[in-house]
């Protein structure tokens, strides 16, 4: 597959300095600042949310609803950790849209309203 992009002068212009001094080419360098700045957004994207630490007793609680249930230890995890957040609304394509679980009703972000 073959992707064309559009890179603004001044970027194109250090890509091609570093390319010369690391022996590498233009479109390696021009990759890696594409993927730096991804990672940044991505990043940036998650600082407007709270992050919830992780603590046993969650991982203990998932251990258990992991048995007593269907769900993987690891989306009993996620579970439980919305749980403890005292979250109204989990988004995930991994569990049935609708679906309430304990508290938490389930919105799979992808599915696109009818």
């Amino acid at each position: 597959m073959n992707l064309t992009l559009a890179v603004d002068d001044d970027t194109l212009k250090r890509a091609r300095i570093r390319a010369l001094q690391e022996n590498t080419s233009v479109n390696a360098v021009v990759r890696e600042y594409l993927t730096t700045d991804a990672a940044i957004q991505a990043i940036d994207a998650f600082l407007h949310f709270q992050v919830q630490a992780l603590h046993s007793r969650q991982a203990y609680a998932a251990m258990l609803r992991n048995q007593s249930s269907q769900l993987s230890y690891w989306d009993a995890l996620i579970v439980e950790t919305a749980l403890h957040a005292g979250a109204d609304t989990l988004y995930t394509e991994d569990f049935r849209n609708g679906r309430k679980i304990d508290g938490p009703q389930i919105v799979n972000p992808v599915l696109t309203p009818d």
